[in-house]
């Protein structure tokens, strides 16, 4: 191209028709245009990337802010559940201590309550026979004549006197007690005491046996009515004590389940509280590093602005300082005059000739700049012409040095451009395919979150119908044991009414030997009446122990059974605490996963306003790279032609 250009320099002279500066004025303006043209494209895009700068600085400022927002309450959080657990803790070994004495309690009280019925069965029974040996004795006393006696019923009130001697010993007098003996063996020798006819009065020994027998009754009649009283006094303060200390353990294994799903609740909190704090620190040590990438980015911009601007500047200046000078009143009164450029340029007065080099080297300048549509090249012939040859050999180094430093910068800066592009469209697809992962796995956990909560749902209903189980249970129980005691009772009060009844015949009889009673046994309708009460007494007797041992075996059943409902509940309840862990965790994923795509989200965010922001810096680069690049090229190449040209 330059030879071309020479080619035509050669042919032609540089002659102008106007004034030589109007022509250079011309191109002084021009590059004026053209510096601030680039002055505001320049100003421009640092605007943009002022404006994306202080946007990643806000947003990662932000990200940094709410990240120590963040770990400064899941801290707080963190160690207000562990010291809630350590309560938990704490307050669950208590109730558990608690719960173990009141069942022991229970336990002690059932053992004692055992023990006393057995020693009330004893003496309610030992008493009962006192009772019939001594009532059997005194009827044989007609009115107050004493008439043979039974061996058996002697032997019987033998027993009863030797089981309460000491009784006796302390209630009558030992000449009382003598006669009482006297009586005894003399009946149990003889087979009978102090006989006397029928018609005789009982008086003397054997009204005093007599009346000692009827006291003994009396006794053993009250000690009889004091020990039943006491017994229910008993079953009564041992059913309350059963009552109140069922409830309390009830009460307290609640309490046990309660607190043991918050315990479970307040661990979870503290490991999703971890991993948020390990979040917020990773998603703070990424926002100060890409914040402190970001700054060094915008100061680095900044300087090459500030660079650009300053020498810009100075060239604008230094146009507007050369303008100047071409329009002054000096220059101006040179306009009038035609005059070649040669003749101007030339510092001696001879005729046109052929053309030298330097002025081969303007015109080919000239001709490149007009070509290239380059003023500064333009500028540089005029100046050549001009004479100007030193300076203008080193303004051309110096347009050389710039222009292929730019050419250097240029393609740093495509490729700084290019990576950068590459760079955020990988993040980016990475990102993307991070969050549509997350979505999934967010998905499946809402899932399992749905399916625990079912399973939480049946396993409390399971609970709500044991315990409904439990109570129908309490409630049979203490139907049947109300039954039970009933029945018993009815068949003392029977007992009583039979025993009354064989008073009544007894007196009725008691006239009757008996011989009498051993030949007319089968022949004397009262006599078959009181063998008949005898056996319903002893029906009546046995109903009343069967009584007492359904009631037992009743008592027994609904303990074993109390005891498999007990441990179902703790089963299911503890299945429903791990289950309630379960979803816990499935819920501090969920948690945990939605922050994480906030926080995915707002690194798509960032890369979009970077990936915009690379646009506004980097298109013009991309875009036009081959051009200017060959431009540029070929401006090199006219400068590099030129110089070659000078001596």
């Amino acid at each position: 191209m330059l030879l071309s250009l020479l080619g035509a320099t050669f042919a032609r002279q540089l002659d102008f028709d106007a004034a030589p500066f109007t022509k250079v004025i011309q191109l002084l303006e021009g590059m004026k245009k053209d510096l601030e043209k680039e002055a505001k494209e320049d100003t421009d895009e640092n605007e943009k990337m002022e404006c994306w700068c202080k946007a990643a600085e806000e947003n990662q400022t932000r990200i940094i802010s709410e990240s120590d927002s963040l770990l400064e309450s899941k801290t707080f959080m963190v160690k207000e559940n562990i010291a809630m657990g350590e309560k938990l803790t704490t307050e669950l070994r208590h109730l558990a201590q608690e719960i173990a004495s009141n069942e022991a309690t229970l336990s002690q009280a059932s053992a004692l309550r055992e023990d006393q019925k057995e020693k009330f069965a004893e003496d309610e029974k030992s008493l009962t026979e006192n009772i019939g040996a001594v009532t059997q004795a005194l009827s044989n006393f007609k009115g107050n004549a004493l008439l043979q006696s039974p061996m058996q019923v002697m032997t019987r009130l033998k027993q009863v006197v030797d089981r309460n001697e000491e009784k006796i010993r302390a209630k009558w007098s030992k000449g009382d007690r003598m006669l009482l003996d006297d009586f005894l063996k003399e009946n149990m020798e003889k087979g009978v005491g102090f006989l006397q006819n029928g018609k005789t009065k009982v008086s003397g020994p054997a009204e005093t046996v007599a009346g000692m027998l009827e006291a003994m009754k009396d006794d053993f009649t009250v000690d009889l009515k004091e020990e039943q009283t006491e017994d229910a006094k008993l079953e009564k303060s041992y059913q309350a004590l059963v009552a109140a200390k069922t409830k309390q353990v009830t009460a307290g294994k609640e309490q046990v389940t309660s607190k043991e799903v918050q315990k479970a609740e307040a661990k979870e909190k503290v490991a999703t509280g971890k991993e948020d704090i390990k979040s917020a620190k990773i998603a703070k040590a990424e926002a100060e590093d890409f914040l402190k990438t970001a700054q060094g980015k915008c100061a680095k911009a900044m300087e090459g602005f500030e660079g650009r601007s300053a020498a810009r500047n100075e060239e604008l200046s230094a146009v507007g300082k050369a303008t100047e000078v071409l329009t002054s009143e000096k220059a101006k009164s040179l306009g009038g005059k035609k005059t070649s450029f040669l003749q101007l340029t030339s510092s001696t007065h001879r005729a046109p000739g052929p053309m030298g080099p330097m002025d081969c080297a303007a015109a080919a300048l000239a001709a490149a700049g007009r070509d290239l549509e380059k003023e500064e090249l333009v500028s540089l012939s005029l100046r050549l012409k001009s004479g100007s040859f030193d300076k203008v050999k080193e303004a051309i180094e110096g347009m050389m040095r710039a222009l292929t430093q730019e050419q250097k910068d240029e393609v740093l800066k495509h490729d700084e451009c290019q990576k950068d592009f590459d760079e955020n469209t990988a993040s980016t697809d990475e990102k993307t395919e991070k969050q549509e992962m997350s979505k999934i796995q967010m998905g499946g956990w809402k899932n399992e979150i749905t399916a625990v909560e079912e399973e939480i749902s049946k396993l409390k209903g399971q609970v709500t119908d044991l315990q409904a189980q439990m109570k129908a249970a309490q409630e049979s129980r203490a139907k049947e044991n109300s039954d039970f005691v009933s029945m018993a009772a009815d068949q003392r009060t029977t007992q009583k009414i039979l025993g009354e009844a064989q008073e009544v015949l007894q007196k009725v009889y008691e006239g009757v030997s008996l011989v009498q009673v051993r030949s007319t046994r089968n022949t004397i309708p009262g006599f078959a009446v009181m063998e008949m009460l005898k056996q319903v007494m002893k029906n009546s007797v046995r109903l009343e122990e069967e009584a007492k041992e359904a009631d037992q075996e009743s008592m027994e059943a609904f303990e074993k059974l109390s005891g498999e409902i007990d441990n179902e509940i703790t089963s299911t309840t503890k299945d429903i605490g791990k289950k309630s862990i379960t979803k816990a965790n499935l819920e501090s994923d969920v948690a945990e996963g939605k922050r994480k795509m906030g926080l995915t989200e707002a690194e798509l965010e960032s890369l979009a306003q970077t990936k915009a922001a690379l646009h506004q810096s980097c298109d013009f680069v991309v875009k036009n790279f081959e051009i200017r690049q060959k431009a540029r090229g070929a401006e090199i190449q006219a400068l590099e032609q030129a110089k070659a040209i000078l001596p």
